[in-house]
């Protein structure tokens, strides 16, 4: 069941407290908005995807293609071959957040080969 129709069938269902004299309608609906306004914790989807637009992740991007250049570690193609080039996480950030600015974990790869690689794979390509 979708989250709105699930909450929508707990507030109707609330409603239905109402035979027991204890639950007046002002109740059910102030406990309706508690629950709503009480923060989720960001999904790993979410964190990830807030990670990858820092400005800490950014400055290691940089630093590493400075480092390595801007030449794919497992193929050897750049950008004038027409692919993109990425840094990829050796150790993947899903599994090892805690590594996820640490340079010595970072390498340089194109885009078909960082997709091939997933996140499976933990070869160090350097």
């Amino acid at each position: 069941m979708h989250c709105r129709a699930q909450q929508f069938a707990g507030w109707l269902w609330g409603l239905s407290g109402l035979r027991n004299e204890a639950m007046n309608i002002e109740e059910i609906i102030a406990r309706h908005l508690l629950r709503k306004e009480q923060p989720r914790p960001p999904s790993d989807d979410a964190k990830r995807k807030a990670f990858y637009a820092s400005r800490a992740w950014r400055k290691l991007r940089y630093e590493t293609l400075k480092r390595y250049g801007a030449r794919c570690m497992t193929c050897g193609r750049t950008a004038r071959d027409g692919v993109v080039i990425v840094c990829d996480h050796i150790l993947p950030i899903k599994t090892h957040w805690h590594l996820r600015l640490e340079p010595s974990n970072i390498q340089v790869l194109c885009a078909d080969d960082n997709l091939a690689k997933a996140s499976a794979d933990t070869t160090d390509w350097r």
